[in-house]
């Protein structure tokens, strides 16, 4: 991120090398990063990221494509062959400002190049907004109206009595912040240069119980001496880059390890240099920095939002195995319960039915009174067979759970390690291979693929294809519909009819535990509508649920039960594809 004395020295190389140049065109290859190609003098790029906002000039023989963001192409009319007259840098401020001419028009563009809210607006000559562009647009100003520079409080000059009364006065326990805010012209580079020339440990506050008011001066007169060293006129500029071990692959962040400067700072001795006589290539590598590191960090990102994912889906499997095994420790006695309702028959008659009967608890020492609940739509025998049923399967869970539960348990504690480390990783194979670790064996499981539909002998059905590709087939008899119903149509195929009207009945063929796309759900309703007495309504209510909630009435064919079902409202037609069968 470049500082305000960055943005001095280069508001200047960019005068001397874009003053008098035309504007060829205006776009952007990528949103947020608007570009002007001055021809010869190379294409300037304006970069609006909210992390690592910049500005860098980069060599001819690159076009912007403004077809590829649309976002920037309102100010073409205006500034396409307009002149560049001068750049300049608004005091004490990260703002950049261009003045363009083009026949008696006059435009200026602001670049803001603040942290957080990076903003670029571009006005006309008496200061009313044409076109703004930056991630917050809330903050930005509206087309129409004036332009309002941001305002801020006056600060002190960087001068050696004004910096050592502040740190007099501060509280010692935030004197680097306040600093940062208080003093103009001040950033963290220049800060960090300053505390090394003082002699101030890294470690310990100049202003602190154990400083010296020696330690203010020295600190306040390195102050002075950097900022009047960082705003003179540089002849060579520096770009320092953290050493890392030989082989070292890691995508290194543009702001803890990397200092650019237009003097030497002697605070990085352990640092790799790089000189350069002017501004442009440094700047140029530093962008490219901080755009591998925005991909790289987009990258982790989205691994670990997608093994956040799993982890959440895992932890909440890991809870139902949980539960699960806990309720199946409760169903032990459903054993005891049911042999005791067949002691008791006797007395209640076994056709009896009851929301509870209370009997005396032979296997309790005391022989107590023991109430047991039971199901009122059942007889006491039925409720007897559900209560062994129940331990059965509590038995059988009892002896499966424990391994499964164990298992998922494993599978979390792998994937919270994992999320540590990828939190930690600093290179894109680091993050893939984590990331990979996840990938064959997702919490929700791959997608199962539809069973084929079985060979059944038989005239065809009618059948129908949606816009999406999937196929709707169709009964004509009451016979053909249990056949397509219960024999053709499999557990996760779509079953659909007419509601409160005799019709046919259709099936979608889907397979899949999903949800079928909306639109081929609603044709396939369409022509259940137009197969059944509704077809002259102008909407009928279709009823649509899976083939295994269909439940067959016996003795009645083609009439059934809906065990669920969901509701759609849809005019009778058919698709424009014909059926193959009539």
């Amino acid at each position: 991120m470049l500082e305000d004395f960055h943005l001095f020295h280069w508001s200047r190389r960019l005068e001397q090398l874009l003053a008098g140049e035309r504007v060829r065109r205006v776009g952007g290859r990528q949103r947020g990063r608007p570009e002007l190609d001055f021809g010869p003098a190379g294409t300037l790029t304006l970069d609006l990221d909210p992390h690592f906002p910049g500005c860098s000039l980069a060599p001819p023989g690159r076009v912007p494509d403004r077809q590829a963001c649309p976002e920037f192409t309102p100010p073409d009319r205006r500034l396409e062959g307009a002149r560049l007259e001068r750049v300049r840098k608004r005091t004490d401020d990260r703002e950049l400002i261009f003045h363009f001419r083009r026949a008696e028009e006059d435009s200026i563009l602001y670049v803001a190049l603040r942290p957080i809210a990076p903003s670029a607006c571009l006005c006309d000559g008496d200061g009313h907004v044409l076109w703004t562009a930056g991630p917050q647009a809330s903050r930005l100003p509206r087309p129409g109206g004036p332009y309002l520079p941001a305002s801020r409080p006056e600060r002190l000059p960087p001068e050696r009595q004004a910096v050592l009364s502040l740190l007099r006065e501060s509280d010692p326990a935030g004197w680097e912040k306040l600093l940062l805010r208080q003093v103009a012209t001040l950033g963290p580079t220049l800060l960090e240069e300053a505390r090394h020339r003082s002699g101030s440990p890294p470690d310990r506050s100049p202003a602190g119980p154990a400083g010296s008011l020696s330690d203010l001066e020295r600190l306040s007169a390195a102050v002075e001496e950097v900022c009047a060293e960082a705003y003179r006129p540089a002849a060579v500029f520096y770009l320092y880059s953290r050493c890392g071990p030989d082989g070292d692959e890691r995508v290194r962040h543009p702001l803890r390890d990397f200092r650019l400067s237009p003097f030497p700072l002697r605070g990085l001795s352990g640092w790799a240099a790089r000189q350069g006589d002017t501004m442009e290539p440094l700047v140029l590598e530093l962008a490219r920095h901080a755009r591998e590191f925005r991909v790289f960090s987009e990258l982790r990102n989205r691994s670990l939002a997608a093994l956040r994912e799993r982890q959440r889906q895992v932890s909440g499997k890991v809870h139902s195995l949980s539960a699960e095994l806990a309720a199946a420790a409760q169903a032990a006695r459903c054993k005891e319960f049911g042999e005791l309702i067949l002691a008791n028959l006797h007395r209640f008659g076994a056709d009896s039915r009851a929301p509870w009967v209370e009997v005396e608890d032979f296997y309790a020492p005391a022989g107590e009174t023991l109430r047991i609940p039971l199901n009122p739509e059942k007889t006491l025998r039925e409720n007897a067979d559900l209560l062994f049923r129940r331990h059965r399967k509590a038995r059988q869970a009892a002896e499966l759970l424990p391994g499964r539960l164990r298992r998922e348990e494993e599978r979390l504690a792998r994937l919270e390690a994992d999320l540590a480390a990828l939190e930690t990783a600093a290179t894109p194979a680091e993050v893939r291979r984590l990331h990979a670790r996840h990938e064959d064996a997702p919490a929700a499981g791959p997608a199962r693929k539809p069973k084929p539909l079985p060979a059944i002998a038989g005239k065809p059905f009618r059948r129908f294809q949606t816009s999406g590709g999937l196929t709707v087939l169709v009964g004509r008899s009451a016979a053909e519909n249990d056949r397509l119903t219960f024999k053709v149509g499999r557990p996760d195929d779509c079953w659909l009819h007419a509601a409160d009207y005799a019709g046919s009945h259709a099936v979608l063929l889907w397979g899949r535990k999903d949800e079928p796309p909306q639109r081929d759900l609603l044709e396939a309703a369409g022509v259940a509508a137009w197969y059944s007495g509704a077809r002259k309504s102008p909407r009928a209510e279709v009823r649509w649920t899976r083939c295994k909630f269909v439940q067959k009435i016996k003795g009645t064919p083609g009439l059934v039960r809906l065990m669920k079902f969901h509701t759609l409202r849809v005019p009778p037609r058919l698709p424009e594809t014909p059926p193959d069968a009539d």
